[in-house]
C-alpha cells in the first residue's frame, strides 16, 4: 500500500455566542483537515489548529507520494523536518499532527481495529469532560462587567442542565481580580458543593496576585487553578503560598516537578506532534507522578475523536479533560460526538471510527473563505483599547 495523494482544506465554524476570555474574542474555529489517499482506496483523516494548509501542501505532501502510509514513525519524521523550524519548536509539530492522526486511521482501517487498539487497547469507552465556560454574550450585546456575574450564571445552568456535566472550567481574568472573585463565590453559592469548579487564568495574574486571589477563593473549595502565573518558577511560589492544586500548559515535565509548579499537565495532542509524541508526554507524567489531561484547542470532531482513542487507551488520565463541543454550531463529520451526562462515547469502527461529511467541509471551506481564520486571540470590538495584560490586585 502506498500514498497516492494528500489533501488538506481550511475551514472555519462558527461557534453559538462570541466569547470573551484573558486573550481574546471568540466567534468560532479555524482548522485544517487533512485527507491522505492511498492506492488501495483506503483514506485517512486528519486535523490540526488554525490556517496550516501551505506547508502541508508545499512541504510535507512531496515527501509521502510513494510511501509505505503504516511506516508512521518514518513519515511523520520526515514531515518535522519539512515544517518551518518544526525540529526545534512545537509549532513546527502542529501540521505533523493531523498528518499522523490520518497515517493511524489508514492503519486501523487496514487493519480492521480501532486507533486505541493500536495503541495498547481499549482501557475505557466511556470519557469524562469537563464543560469549559467563557463570558458569552449573544452577537447584539454590549460588553458589561456589571452583567457579568448574572451572565456566567445563566451559562453555567444552561451547560450543565444541557451536558449533565458535574464539573466546569472557567476562564477568569476577563475582569478584575475582585470580580473574579465575585463571580466565582457567586458561582459556589448558587450551584452548591455539587458542582466542581476549576479556573483558568491563563498566565494573565501576577504571582502577588495569584497569591491574593486564590487565598481569597480558599472557602469556594476550588477543584484546581490552570496557569495561574506566568513562568514555571513564579508558579512553583505561588503554588506552594495556596492549597489548591495546580494544571499547566508548560509540558516542561522535569521542571515542573522539581519546582513543584504544578499538579497536573494540560496537554495537547497538536502540539506533541500527534498520538506518538502525546503518548511520550503521559508517560513522563506518570513516572514522575504528575497528572494528565488534554486541554481544548476549539476542536472539530476528527481532533475530539483522536484525544478520545488517546483517553480511551491510556490508564494514566483519571482527570476530565475539556471540550467546547458544546459551543460548536456544527462539525464536519457525518455522526458529531453527543455530550451526554458529562460523557462522551468512543467511537467502535476500525481507523478513528469517523467520516467527514464532504457537504460540510465544503460548506464551511467557503465559510473560511468569506471570513477568513477565526482565532481565539481576535480582537473585542466590545472592549475600545482593549489587549491581554498582567492583572494586579
Amino acid at each position: 500500500m502506498k500514498i497516492k495523494d494528500v489533501r488538506s482544506t481550511v475551514v472555519t465554524v462558527p461557534f453559538n455566542k462570541t466569547r470573551l476570555w484573558a486573550l481574546g474574542c471568540q466567534k468560532g474555529t479555524t482548522r485544517t483537515i487533512v485527507e491522505i489517499a492511498t492506492d488501495e482506496g483506503i483514506i485517512g483523516v486528519g486535523e490540526t489548529i488554525g490556517v496550516t494548509n501551505d506547508t502541508i501542501d508545499r512541504r510535507i505532501k512531496p515527501l509521502l507520494l510513494g510511501e509505505d502510509p503504516t511506516n508512521i514513525l518514518r513519515l511523520t519524521e520526515k514531515a518535522k523536518w519539512a515544517t518551518p523550524w518544526g525540529a526545534v519548536n512545537t509549532p513546527g509539530s502542529v501540521p505533523v499532527a493531523a498528518i499522523e492522526m490520518a497515517l493511524w486511521d489508514i492503519k486501523g482501517k487496514a487493519t480492521s481495529r480501532p486507533v486505541c487498539d493500536l495503541l495498547g487497547g481499549k482501557f475505557r469507552d466511556r470519557l469524562k469532560f469537563i464543560n469549559v465556560i467563557q463570558y458569552a454574550v449573544a452577537s447584539e450585546e454590549e460588553f458589561s462587567e456589571q452583567n457579568a456575574v448574572d451572565a456566567i450564571l445563566r451559562e453555567i445552568d444552561e451547560t450543565t442542565r444541557k451536558y449533565g456535566s458535574d464539573i466546569i472550567q472557567l476562564y477568569v481574568a476577563v475582569f478584575s481580580p475582585q470580580k473574579d472573585i465575585e463571580i466565582v463565590r457567586g458561582i459556589r453559592e448558587k450551584f452548591g458543593s455539587n458542582l466542581r469548579i476549576g479556573i483558568d487564568v491563563n498566565r494573565t495574574w501576577s504571582p502577588e496576585t495569584a497569591i491574593r486571589t486564590l487565598n481569597a477563593l480558599q472557602s469556594c473549595s476550588l477543584d484546581y487553578v490552570e496557569d495561574a502565573t506566568a513562568e514555571i518558577g513564579a508558579l512553583g511560589r505561588v503554588r506552594s503560598s495556596v492549597s489548591v492544586p495546580f494544571s499547566t500548559h508548560y509540558n516542561n515535565v522535569y521542571e515542573i516537578a522539581k519546582t513543584r509548579a504544578a499538579d497536573i499537565i494540560a496537554g495537547d495532542i497538536h502540539e506533541c506532534g500527534g498520538f506518538l509524541g502525546t503518548k511520550k508526554l503521559i508517560s513522563q507524567c506518570e513516572g514522575l507522578n504528575l497528572g494528565f489531561w488534554f486541554h481544548s484547542s476549539n476542536e472539530l470532531g476528527i481532533s475530539l475523536t483522536a484525544m478520545l482513542h488517546c483517553i480511551a487507551s491510556s490508564p494514566h488520565i483519571v482527570h476530565p479533560s475539556q471540550t467546547i463541543a458544546g459551543w460548536l454550531t456544527d462539525d464536519i463529520i457525518t455522526k458529531p460526538h453527543k455530550f451526554r451526562n458529562g460523557m462522551i462515547e468512543l467511537p467502535d469502527g476500525p481507523g478513528l471510527g469517523i467520516d467527514i461529511d464532504y457537504q460540510k467541509l465544503e460548506k464551511y471551506a467557503a465559510v473560511f473563505k468569506e471570513r477568513g481564520e477565526m482565532s481565539p486571540h481576535d480582537l473585542d470590538s466590545r472592549r475600545a483599547g482593549w489587549f491581554p495584560q498582567l492583572s494586579g490586585i
